[in-house]
């Protein structure tokens, strides 16, 4: 598989940053620091207690001193490696609620700007959710397999558009497609990618506790790259098809119209706020 290397190095103290629930109230933390072999370690705790059912960590990226351009004439996508670990247990006394291993890769077209108070604007956001667990199970992504490690390809196609985490349709006035980089009929250059996070979030509820992911690398796939790779035998299909699906629905269904159950009118405002990272 033809890539281009975005990730290592990582350099975690300087060029990343934590962007989690405590900035709408919650009690969710999240670092990352480098491993002896230089993968990043990405780890915190889920809690959602705080903001009634509620909860987001993640570590978050700027490209600087301007956006990543990845052309989709040049590029197909992105590939994640990272290790697999064993499928989480249920979170002790907590009916149905799991410890974290769904985890999301979220692309930003533009830095969001603060507000007056510090907090980050709310922007569309383009995401991939998937499962660091061992499974048996077919899955719609492509990956190929290690002892001990997995890689997933990420067509652009497969980010869908979100907006406090709602997601946006092509008929939604606010969708715009994600574009990594392109031209206009002019020659000049739009598009690209802003910031990029690794995020752990609860799904309103479904998972909650320790969380931890160690990521190899994060690269570019060159267009024909992936088709290449599964040709040769390398590629597969995901091992959480239907494990997935199942989280998907279940997240839509959890998804709040109002309180959660318990939750004060404060904690919905917080909640509801922060939409985007839930």
């Amino acid at each position: 598989m033809s890539t281009r290397t975005l990730f290592p190095p990582f350099h975690p103290h300087t060029q990343w940053r934590a962007v989690d629930d405590r900035i709408r109230g919650g009690s969710s933390i999240s670092h990352l620091d480098t491993t002896s072999n230089h993968a990043a370690r990405f780890w915190g705790t889920l809690d959602i207690t705080t903001l009634g059912g509620a909860g987001f960590a993640s570590q978050c990226h700027t490209f600087e001193p301007r956006a990543l351009r990845l052309c989709k004439d040049e590029y197909e996508g992105l590939a994640i490696t990272f290790d697999v670990t064993a499928r989480s247990e249920k979170v002790r006394g907590e009916e149905g609620k799991e410890k974290p291993k769904h985890f999301t890769l979220v692309l930003k077209g533009s830095v969001p700007p603060l507000r007056p108070d510090g907090r980050r604007e709310s922007t569309l956001s383009y995401e991939y959710t998937f499962v660091n667990a061992a499974s048996t199970s077919s899955s719609p992504e492509s990956a190929t397999m290690t002892t001990k490690q997995r890689t997933i390809t990420i067509p652009w196609t497969d980010f869908s558009a979100t907006y406090r985490g709602r997601p946006i349709t092509p008929k939604d006035p606010q969708y715009t497609p994600l574009d990594p980089g392109s031209a206009d009929s002019n020659g000049k250059e739009q598009g690209g990618v802003a910031e990029l996070s690794l995020m752990c979030r609860s799904g309103f509820g479904k998972q909650e506790g320790e969380f931890e992911l160690v990521v190899h690398r994060i690269e570019a796939v060159r267009v024909g790259g992936a088709a290449a790779a599964a040709s040769a035998g390398m590629g597969g299909k995901e091992s959480d098809d239907l494990e997935k699906q199942a989280w998907d629905e279940a997240v839509h269904k959890a998804r709040p119209q109002g309180r959660f159950p318990g939750q004060s009118l404060v904690h919905k405002w917080m909640c509801m706020s922060s939409l985007q990272f839930c």
